[in-house]
Protein backbone atom coordinates (compact mmCIF):
# COMPACT_ATOMS: atom_id res chain seq x y z
CA UNK A 1 0.00 0.00 0.00
CA UNK A 2 2.09 3.31 -1.80
CA UNK A 3 -0.80 5.71 1.24
CA UNK A 4 -2.94 4.94 3.84
CA UNK A 5 -5.89 6.98 1.90
CA UNK A 6 -6.32 3.93 -0.51
CA UNK A 7 -6.70 1.63 2.58
CA UNK A 8 -9.47 3.58 4.14
CA UNK A 9 -11.43 4.66 0.85
CA UNK A 10 -11.32 0.54 0.18
CA UNK A 11 -12.67 0.26 3.88
CA UNK A 12 -14.94 2.49 4.19
CA UNK A 13 -16.48 1.50 0.41
CA UNK A 14 -16.78 -2.11 1.44
CA UNK A 15 -18.81 -1.87 4.09
CA UNK A 16 -20.90 0.81 3.05
CA UNK A 17 -20.26 3.74 4.62
CA UNK A 18 -20.77 7.69 2.76
CA UNK A 19 -17.63 9.14 2.24
CA UNK A 20 -16.30 12.62 4.27
CA UNK A 21 -13.90 13.66 1.54
CA UNK A 22 -12.79 16.61 3.68
CA UNK A 23 -11.11 14.48 6.07
CA UNK A 24 -8.70 13.45 2.69
CA UNK A 25 -7.66 16.87 1.75
CA UNK A 26 -4.99 16.86 4.38
CA UNK A 27 -3.52 13.70 3.72
CA UNK A 28 -3.18 14.02 0.45
CA UNK A 29 -1.37 17.41 0.54
CA UNK A 30 1.19 15.53 3.01
CA UNK A 31 1.24 12.79 0.42
CA UNK A 32 2.29 15.60 -2.27
CA UNK A 33 4.90 17.18 -0.52
CA UNK A 34 6.37 13.99 0.15
CA UNK A 35 6.51 12.90 -3.17
CA UNK A 36 4.09 9.84 -2.12
CA UNK A 37 0.63 10.50 -3.90
CA UNK A 38 0.60 9.08 -7.10
CA UNK A 39 -2.25 9.23 -10.09
CA UNK A 40 -4.03 5.84 -9.54
CA UNK A 41 -4.54 6.60 -5.84
CA UNK A 42 -5.92 10.67 -6.53
CA UNK A 43 -7.97 8.74 -9.00
CA UNK A 44 -9.51 6.46 -6.64
CA UNK A 45 -10.18 9.14 -4.39
CA UNK A 46 -11.94 11.32 -6.87
CA UNK A 47 -14.45 8.73 -8.47
CA UNK A 48 -15.85 8.75 -5.09
CA UNK A 49 -15.21 12.04 -4.39
CA UNK A 50 -16.47 13.39 -7.42
CA UNK A 51 -17.51 16.87 -6.63
CA UNK A 52 -15.06 19.66 -8.08
CA UNK A 53 -17.28 22.33 -6.33
CA UNK A 54 -17.03 20.92 -2.44
CA UNK A 55 -13.55 18.96 -3.14
CA UNK A 56 -11.18 21.25 -5.89
CA UNK A 57 -8.17 20.59 -3.76
CA UNK A 58 -8.55 16.91 -5.49
CA UNK A 59 -8.36 18.54 -8.86
CA UNK A 60 -5.43 20.67 -8.11
CA UNK A 61 -2.95 18.23 -7.27
CA UNK A 62 -4.31 15.96 -10.06
CA UNK A 63 -2.94 18.99 -12.54
CA UNK A 64 0.11 19.51 -10.08
CA UNK A 65 1.15 15.89 -10.58
CA UNK A 66 0.58 16.22 -14.13
CA UNK A 67 2.87 19.07 -14.27
CA UNK A 68 5.82 17.43 -11.62
CA UNK A 69 5.10 14.52 -14.45
CA UNK A 70 5.65 16.86 -16.96
CA UNK A 71 2.27 15.99 -18.68
CA UNK A 72 1.87 19.60 -18.96
CA UNK A 73 -1.38 19.69 -21.09
CA UNK A 74 -2.88 17.58 -18.47
CA UNK A 75 -2.06 19.95 -15.98
CA UNK A 76 -3.26 23.25 -18.02
CA UNK A 77 -6.82 21.39 -18.58
CA UNK A 78 -6.90 20.48 -14.60
CA UNK A 79 -5.86 24.08 -13.22
CA UNK A 80 -8.00 25.42 -16.02
CA UNK A 81 -10.89 23.50 -14.76
CA UNK A 82 -10.70 23.91 -11.11
CA UNK A 83 -9.77 28.18 -11.07
CA UNK A 84 -13.65 28.66 -10.80
CA UNK A 85 -14.23 26.73 -7.88
CA UNK A 86 -11.55 28.26 -5.13
CA UNK A 87 -12.39 30.92 -2.93
CA UNK A 88 -9.25 30.83 -1.25
CA UNK A 89 -7.19 33.41 -1.77
CA UNK A 90 -3.48 31.27 -1.35
CA UNK A 91 -4.87 28.34 -2.71
CA UNK A 92 -6.44 30.98 -5.48
CA UNK A 93 -2.99 32.51 -6.36
CA UNK A 94 -1.03 29.17 -6.00
CA UNK A 95 -3.43 27.43 -8.70
CA UNK A 96 -2.78 30.98 -11.01
CA UNK A 97 0.86 31.38 -10.58
CA UNK A 98 1.23 27.54 -11.10
CA UNK A 99 -1.34 27.67 -14.20
CA UNK A 100 1.37 30.64 -15.78
CA UNK A 101 4.38 28.40 -15.26
CA UNK A 102 2.51 25.50 -17.47
CA UNK A 103 1.76 28.05 -20.48
CA UNK A 104 5.44 30.03 -20.07
CA UNK A 105 6.32 26.09 -20.39
CA UNK A 106 4.59 25.32 -23.38
CA UNK A 107 5.33 28.79 -24.91
CA UNK A 108 2.02 29.93 -24.74
CA UNK A 109 3.48 33.47 -24.14
CA UNK A 110 0.01 35.43 -24.68
CA UNK A 111 -1.99 32.97 -22.30
CA UNK A 112 1.02 32.67 -19.60
CA UNK A 113 0.74 36.96 -19.76
CA UNK A 114 -2.85 36.80 -19.49
CA UNK A 115 -2.81 34.30 -16.68
CA UNK A 116 0.13 35.66 -14.58
CA UNK A 117 -1.88 39.39 -14.81
CA UNK A 118 -4.58 37.67 -13.52
CA UNK A 119 -2.29 36.54 -10.64
CA UNK A 120 -0.79 40.31 -9.95
CA UNK A 121 -4.84 41.42 -9.75
CA UNK A 122 -5.61 38.71 -7.67
CA UNK A 123 -2.44 39.58 -4.81
CA UNK A 124 -3.17 43.53 -5.18
CA UNK A 125 -6.84 42.56 -3.94
CA UNK A 126 -5.73 41.57 -1.39
CA UNK A 127 -2.81 43.73 -0.95
CA UNK A 128 0.28 41.10 -0.98
CA UNK A 129 3.25 43.10 -2.12
CA UNK A 130 5.46 39.77 -1.76
CA UNK A 131 3.19 38.05 -4.50
CA UNK A 132 2.49 41.16 -6.53
CA UNK A 133 6.36 41.27 -6.76
CA UNK A 134 6.63 37.84 -8.08
CA UNK A 135 3.61 38.24 -10.69
CA UNK A 136 4.90 41.27 -12.14
CA UNK A 137 8.37 40.18 -12.55
CA UNK A 138 7.05 36.99 -13.97
CA UNK A 139 5.32 39.17 -16.70
CA UNK A 140 8.22 41.26 -17.47
CA UNK A 141 10.32 37.85 -17.83
CA UNK A 142 7.69 36.61 -20.25
CA UNK A 143 7.64 40.29 -22.26
CA UNK A 144 11.43 39.75 -22.70
CA UNK A 145 11.12 36.31 -24.15
CA UNK A 146 8.18 36.87 -26.18
CA UNK A 147 10.11 40.23 -27.42
CA UNK A 148 7.14 42.08 -25.67
CA UNK A 149 8.18 45.60 -24.79
CA UNK A 150 4.89 47.04 -23.62
CA UNK A 151 4.97 45.45 -20.23
CA UNK A 152 8.56 48.32 -19.16
CA UNK A 153 6.14 50.99 -18.47
CA UNK A 154 3.60 49.00 -16.15
CA UNK A 155 6.39 47.98 -14.41
CA UNK A 156 8.16 51.08 -14.11
CA UNK A 157 5.43 52.49 -12.68
CA UNK A 158 4.39 49.48 -10.15
CA UNK A 159 8.32 49.73 -8.98
CA UNK A 160 8.55 53.80 -8.39
CA UNK A 161 5.37 52.86 -6.63
CA UNK A 162 6.21 50.15 -4.24
CA UNK A 163 7.43 50.82 -0.71
CA UNK A 164 10.81 48.62 0.09
CA UNK A 165 10.40 49.36 3.78
CA UNK A 166 14.71 49.90 4.15
CA UNK A 167 14.83 46.33 2.29
CA UNK A 168 17.63 47.21 0.21
CA UNK A 169 18.69 43.83 -1.12
CA UNK A 170 14.81 43.47 -2.61
CA UNK A 171 14.71 47.07 -3.50
CA UNK A 172 18.53 46.49 -5.55
CA UNK A 173 16.75 42.92 -6.80
CA UNK A 174 13.72 44.93 -8.51
CA UNK A 175 15.91 47.49 -9.48
CA UNK A 176 18.29 45.16 -11.58
CA UNK A 177 15.39 43.53 -13.00
CA UNK A 178 14.07 46.12 -14.48
CA UNK A 179 17.44 47.65 -16.03
CA UNK A 180 18.00 44.45 -17.36
CA UNK A 181 15.04 44.65 -19.22
CA UNK A 182 15.40 48.02 -20.86
CA UNK A 183 19.17 46.93 -21.49
CA UNK A 184 17.84 43.55 -23.67
CA UNK A 185 15.57 45.56 -25.80
CA UNK A 186 18.81 48.03 -26.47
CA UNK A 187 16.98 51.12 -24.01
CA UNK A 188 20.34 51.69 -23.10
CA UNK A 189 19.93 55.43 -21.88
CA UNK A 190 16.64 54.41 -20.15
CA UNK A 191 18.61 51.88 -18.35
CA UNK A 192 21.00 54.33 -16.82
CA UNK A 193 18.17 57.04 -16.10
CA UNK A 194 16.28 54.51 -14.25
CA UNK A 195 19.72 53.49 -12.39
CA UNK A 196 20.70 56.89 -11.53
CA UNK A 197 16.81 57.62 -10.17
CA UNK A 198 16.74 54.61 -7.87
CA UNK A 199 20.37 53.34 -6.92
CA UNK A 200 20.84 54.42 -3.17
CA UNK A 201 24.81 54.96 -2.82
CA UNK A 202 26.62 54.56 0.43
CA UNK A 203 23.95 51.74 1.77
CA UNK A 204 25.06 48.93 3.49
CA UNK A 205 24.29 46.04 1.03
CA UNK A 206 25.66 43.11 3.37
CA UNK A 207 23.79 39.85 2.70
CA UNK A 208 23.16 40.30 -0.65
CA UNK A 209 26.15 40.45 -2.19
CA UNK A 210 25.57 38.92 -5.27
CA UNK A 211 22.59 40.92 -6.14
CA UNK A 212 25.09 43.52 -5.65
CA UNK A 213 27.71 41.89 -8.26
CA UNK A 214 24.67 41.75 -10.65
CA UNK A 215 23.73 45.15 -10.17
CA UNK A 216 27.29 46.10 -11.04
CA UNK A 217 27.89 43.69 -13.93
CA UNK A 218 24.85 45.50 -15.85
CA UNK A 219 26.19 49.25 -14.95
CA UNK A 220 29.38 47.47 -16.26
CA UNK A 221 27.67 46.53 -19.62
CA UNK A 222 26.12 50.17 -19.82
CA UNK A 223 29.82 50.93 -19.85
CA UNK A 224 30.66 49.20 -22.25
CA UNK A 225 28.14 50.07 -24.40
CA UNK A 226 29.31 53.73 -23.88
CA UNK A 227 32.70 52.58 -24.79
CA UNK A 228 33.83 54.08 -20.86
CA UNK A 229 36.32 50.76 -20.61
CA UNK A 230 37.89 52.50 -17.88
CA UNK A 231 34.80 52.97 -15.84
CA UNK A 232 33.26 49.40 -16.37
CA UNK A 233 36.58 48.25 -14.74
CA UNK A 234 36.48 50.63 -12.37
CA UNK A 235 32.60 48.96 -11.62
CA UNK A 236 33.62 45.69 -11.48
CA UNK A 237 36.78 46.28 -9.38
CA UNK A 238 33.68 47.24 -6.64
CA UNK A 239 32.60 43.88 -6.36
CA UNK A 240 33.52 41.41 -3.71
CA UNK A 241 34.44 38.59 -4.87
CA UNK A 242 35.79 36.38 -2.32
CA UNK A 243 31.96 36.23 -1.12
CA UNK A 244 30.76 35.22 -4.32
CA UNK A 245 30.50 31.48 -5.51
CA UNK A 246 32.95 30.44 -8.57
CA UNK A 247 30.80 29.61 -10.87
CA UNK A 248 29.07 33.08 -10.37
CA UNK A 249 31.88 35.20 -11.42
CA UNK A 250 31.76 34.15 -15.00
CA UNK A 251 29.99 36.86 -15.71
CA UNK A 252 31.99 39.56 -14.38
CA UNK A 253 34.72 37.85 -16.20
CA UNK A 254 33.83 38.37 -19.24
CA UNK A 255 33.08 41.64 -19.36
CA UNK A 256 36.60 41.99 -18.00
CA UNK A 257 37.78 40.90 -20.84
CA UNK A 258 35.80 42.64 -23.48
CA UNK A 259 36.53 45.91 -21.64
CA UNK A 260 40.46 45.03 -21.83
CA UNK A 261 40.16 44.17 -25.16
CA UNK A 262 38.72 47.41 -26.01
CA UNK A 263 40.98 48.99 -24.22
CA UNK A 264 43.52 46.78 -26.09
CA UNK A 265 45.04 45.50 -22.93
CA UNK A 266 46.17 41.92 -24.25
CA UNK A 267 47.37 40.80 -21.66
CA UNK A 268 44.67 41.00 -19.00
CA UNK A 269 42.37 40.12 -21.77
CA UNK A 270 44.23 37.19 -21.65
CA UNK A 271 44.51 36.57 -17.80
CA UNK A 272 40.49 36.69 -17.55
CA UNK A 273 40.05 34.73 -20.89
CA UNK A 274 42.41 31.97 -18.89
CA UNK A 275 40.15 32.49 -15.67
CA UNK A 276 37.21 31.98 -17.54
CA UNK A 277 38.53 28.65 -18.88
CA UNK A 278 39.52 27.54 -15.57
CA UNK A 279 36.62 28.14 -14.14
CA UNK A 280 34.29 26.45 -16.55
CA UNK A 281 36.65 23.39 -16.89
CA UNK A 282 36.61 23.27 -12.96
CA UNK A 283 33.12 22.86 -12.85
CA UNK A 284 32.93 20.83 -15.77
CA UNK A 285 35.36 18.63 -13.71
CA UNK A 286 32.91 18.79 -10.81
CA UNK A 287 29.70 17.77 -12.85
CA UNK A 288 31.61 14.86 -14.05
CA UNK A 289 32.44 13.64 -10.92
CA UNK A 290 28.93 13.86 -9.52
CA UNK A 291 27.85 12.23 -13.03
CA UNK A 292 30.43 9.08 -12.16
CA UNK A 293 28.90 9.31 -8.51
CA UNK A 294 25.45 9.02 -9.87
CA UNK A 295 26.85 6.75 -12.70
CA UNK A 296 28.22 4.66 -10.35
CA UNK A 297 25.50 4.18 -7.86
CA UNK A 298 22.94 3.65 -10.91
CA UNK A 299 25.44 0.59 -11.82
CA UNK A 300 25.23 -1.11 -8.39
CA UNK A 301 21.60 -0.80 -8.08
CA UNK A 302 21.55 -2.31 -11.51
CA UNK A 303 23.86 -5.37 -10.04
CA UNK A 304 21.80 -5.72 -7.14
CA UNK A 305 18.49 -5.75 -9.35
CA UNK A 306 20.17 -8.49 -11.58
CA UNK A 307 20.74 -10.64 -8.23
CA UNK A 308 17.39 -10.07 -6.63
CA UNK A 309 15.73 -11.66 -10.22
CA UNK A 310 17.77 -14.35 -10.20
CA UNK A 311 16.44 -15.30 -6.91
CA UNK A 312 13.32 -14.00 -7.71
CA UNK A 313 11.68 -17.42 -7.67
CA UNK A 314 12.56 -17.93 -4.25
CA UNK A 315 10.93 -15.33 -2.74
CA UNK A 316 7.73 -15.82 -4.66
CA UNK A 317 8.11 -19.72 -3.23
CA UNK A 318 8.20 -18.50 0.18
CA UNK A 319 5.92 -15.54 -0.64
CA UNK A 320 2.95 -18.38 -0.81
CA UNK A 321 4.12 -20.33 1.68
CA UNK A 322 4.04 -17.41 3.98
CA UNK A 323 0.41 -16.73 2.67
CA UNK A 324 -1.07 -20.39 3.03
CA UNK A 325 0.33 -20.24 6.67
CA UNK A 326 -0.95 -16.67 7.62
CA UNK A 327 -4.46 -18.47 6.35
CA UNK A 328 -3.30 -21.24 8.63
CA UNK A 329 -3.13 -18.96 11.28
CA UNK A 330 -6.25 -16.66 10.66
CA UNK A 331 -8.37 -20.09 10.51
CA UNK A 332 -6.74 -21.04 13.90
CA UNK A 333 -7.56 -17.56 15.75
CA UNK A 334 -11.06 -17.46 14.52
CA UNK A 335 -11.81 -21.57 15.64
CA UNK A 336 -10.45 -20.34 18.74
CA UNK A 337 -12.33 -17.45 19.31
CA UNK A 338 -15.63 -18.90 18.71
CA UNK A 339 -14.63 -21.58 21.24
CA UNK A 340 -13.71 -19.11 23.88
CA UNK A 341 -17.17 -16.99 23.10
CA UNK A 342 -19.47 -19.92 23.82
CA UNK A 343 -17.50 -20.74 27.00
CA UNK A 344 -18.17 -16.61 28.15
CA UNK A 345 -21.43 -17.55 27.33
CA UNK A 346 -21.95 -20.28 29.30
CA UNK A 347 -20.04 -18.31 32.63
CA UNK A 348 -22.53 -15.18 32.02
CA UNK A 349 -25.44 -18.04 32.00
CA UNK A 350 -24.36 -19.71 35.43
CA UNK A 351 -23.66 -16.77 36.80
CA UNK A 352 -26.95 -14.94 35.65
CA UNK A 353 -28.62 -18.33 37.38
CA UNK A 354 -26.57 -18.41 40.64
CA UNK A 355 -26.80 -14.51 41.00
CA UNK A 356 -30.50 -14.80 40.56
CA UNK A 357 -31.03 -17.77 43.08
CA UNK A 358 -28.74 -15.78 45.43
CA UNK A 359 -31.07 -12.79 45.58
CA UNK A 360 -34.12 -14.88 46.12
CA UNK A 361 -32.84 -16.96 49.05
CA UNK A 362 -31.46 -13.89 50.40
CA UNK A 363 -34.96 -11.96 50.08
CA UNK A 364 -36.69 -15.12 51.67
CA UNK A 365 -34.30 -14.75 54.49
CA UNK A 366 -35.23 -11.10 54.85
CA UNK A 367 -38.74 -12.15 54.64
CA UNK A 368 -38.37 -14.58 57.88
CA UNK A 369 -36.31 -12.60 59.68
CA UNK A 370 -39.29 -9.87 59.41
CA UNK A 371 -41.96 -12.72 60.12
CA UNK A 372 -39.66 -14.14 63.64
CA UNK A 373 -39.50 -10.66 64.95
CA UNK A 374 -43.01 -10.27 64.55
CA UNK A 375 -43.68 -14.01 65.98
CA UNK A 376 -40.96 -13.11 69.17
CA UNK A 377 -43.13 -10.85 70.87
CA UNK A 378 -45.44 -13.74 72.01
CA UNK A 379 -43.42 -16.52 72.06
CA UNK A 380 -39.68 -17.68 73.29
CA UNK A 381 -37.87 -14.08 73.10
CA UNK A 382 -34.69 -16.35 73.11
CA UNK A 383 -35.41 -18.64 71.19
CA UNK A 384 -35.91 -15.73 68.79
CA UNK A 385 -33.18 -13.81 69.20
CA UNK A 386 -30.92 -16.60 68.37
CA UNK A 387 -32.61 -17.93 65.38
CA UNK A 388 -32.17 -13.74 63.88
CA UNK A 389 -28.94 -13.66 64.74
CA UNK A 390 -28.52 -16.84 62.94
CA UNK A 391 -29.62 -15.33 59.74
CA UNK A 392 -28.33 -11.89 60.18
CA UNK A 393 -24.81 -13.86 60.19
CA UNK A 394 -25.81 -15.49 56.87
CA UNK A 395 -27.28 -12.80 55.11
CA UNK A 396 -23.86 -10.54 55.93
CA UNK A 397 -21.35 -12.73 55.09
CA UNK A 398 -23.41 -13.88 52.09
CA UNK A 399 -22.80 -10.00 51.38
CA UNK A 400 -19.03 -9.39 52.57
CA UNK A 401 -17.79 -12.56 50.37
CA UNK A 402 -20.39 -13.79 47.56
CA UNK A 403 -17.82 -14.54 45.49
CA UNK A 404 -17.85 -18.22 47.48
CA UNK A 405 -21.14 -19.09 45.58
CA UNK A 406 -19.32 -17.64 42.31
CA UNK A 407 -16.51 -20.29 42.46
CA UNK A 408 -17.70 -22.76 40.13
CA UNK A 409 -18.18 -20.09 37.55
CA UNK A 410 -14.97 -17.82 38.04
CA UNK A 411 -12.37 -20.63 38.14
CA UNK A 412 -11.32 -20.77 34.62
CA UNK A 413 -11.25 -17.41 34.13
CA UNK A 414 -9.48 -16.31 37.01
CA UNK A 415 -6.72 -19.03 36.55
CA UNK A 416 -6.52 -17.77 32.94
CA UNK A 417 -6.26 -14.15 34.07
CA UNK A 418 -3.60 -15.13 36.47
CA UNK A 419 -1.44 -16.90 34.45
CA UNK A 420 -1.05 -13.54 31.89
CA UNK A 421 -1.45 -10.86 34.67
CA UNK A 422 -0.02 -12.40 38.06
CA UNK A 423 0.66 -9.43 39.35
CA UNK A 424 -2.73 -8.52 40.01
CA UNK A 425 -4.37 -9.71 43.98
CA UNK A 426 -6.82 -11.97 43.74
CA UNK A 427 -9.31 -9.49 44.89
CA UNK A 428 -8.43 -7.38 41.68
CA UNK A 429 -9.19 -10.52 39.50
CA UNK A 430 -12.38 -10.65 40.94
CA UNK A 431 -13.30 -7.60 40.24
CA UNK A 432 -11.71 -7.98 36.89
CA UNK A 433 -14.29 -11.14 36.33
CA UNK A 434 -17.42 -8.70 36.87
CA UNK A 435 -16.04 -6.14 34.89
CA UNK A 436 -15.74 -8.99 32.09
CA UNK A 437 -19.17 -9.71 32.46
CA UNK A 438 -20.65 -6.43 31.48
CA UNK A 439 -21.66 -5.94 35.29
CA UNK A 440 -22.32 -1.74 35.86
CA UNK A 441 -19.95 -0.25 38.84
CA UNK A 442 -23.33 0.18 41.02
CA UNK A 443 -24.11 -3.73 40.56
CA UNK A 444 -20.50 -4.93 41.55
CA UNK A 445 -20.65 -2.81 44.59
CA UNK A 446 -23.75 -3.69 45.24
CA UNK A 447 -22.61 -7.44 45.08
CA UNK A 448 -19.14 -6.37 46.98
CA UNK A 449 -21.14 -4.35 49.60
CA UNK A 450 -19.06 -1.50 48.41
CA UNK A 451 -19.88 1.96 47.29
CA UNK A 452 -19.42 2.93 43.80
CA UNK A 453 -16.17 5.39 44.24
CA UNK A 454 -14.49 2.17 45.85
CA UNK A 455 -14.85 0.05 42.55
CA UNK A 456 -13.55 3.17 40.58
CA UNK A 457 -10.65 3.51 42.54
CA UNK A 458 -10.28 -0.44 42.15
CA UNK A 459 -10.33 -0.10 38.25
CA UNK A 460 -8.57 2.63 37.89
CA UNK A 461 -5.41 0.87 40.00
CA UNK A 462 -5.72 -2.23 38.27
CA UNK A 463 -5.90 -0.07 34.53
CA UNK A 464 -2.74 1.59 35.82
CA UNK A 465 -0.78 -1.99 36.88
CA UNK A 466 -2.27 -3.27 33.62
CA UNK A 467 -0.67 -0.34 31.45
CA UNK A 468 2.86 -0.18 33.52
CA UNK A 469 2.87 -4.08 32.83
CA UNK A 470 1.74 -4.70 29.25
CA UNK A 471 1.57 -1.64 28.07
CA UNK A 472 -2.34 -1.74 27.51
CA UNK A 473 -5.19 -0.87 28.62
CA UNK A 474 -7.44 -2.96 30.92
CA UNK A 475 -10.18 -3.40 28.31
CA UNK A 476 -7.74 -4.67 25.35
CA UNK A 477 -6.39 -7.45 28.16
CA UNK A 478 -10.01 -8.67 29.06
CA UNK A 479 -10.69 -8.56 25.30
CA UNK A 480 -7.93 -11.44 25.42
CA UNK A 481 -10.40 -13.80 26.94
CA UNK A 482 -14.07 -13.38 24.67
Amino acid sequence: MKTPILFILLFFSYIGFSQDCERFTKQIELDYKNNKLTLKTLDSIINVCNNIEKYPELTYYRGMLAFDQENFSLGIYELKRVLPFISDYNFKYSATTNLGILYAIQQDFENAKTTFQKSYDLAKVNNDEENMDYSMESLLALALDSGDISYLSKYETFFSNKDFNNDFCAQLHSLSFLAEFCYQFGKFEKAEEIIKNNFISNTDYSGCELELATFNVLRSKLALENKKYKKGIQILDSISFSKIEVIDRVPAYKLYKKLYNGLDDKVNALRYSDSITNILELNKINIDKSNKTTLNVLKEKEGDYKSKIYSLSGYILGFILLILVLIYIVYYVNKSRKAIKEKSKIYKDNYNKLWGNYQLTNQKLELLKKELINQKIDGNKNFYNNLINEINIHIDSSSEDPHKHLNMVEDAFVNDLKKVAPYLTDKEVQICFFFKLGLSHKKIAEILNKTEKSIDSYKYRINKKVRENQQIELNELLQKFD
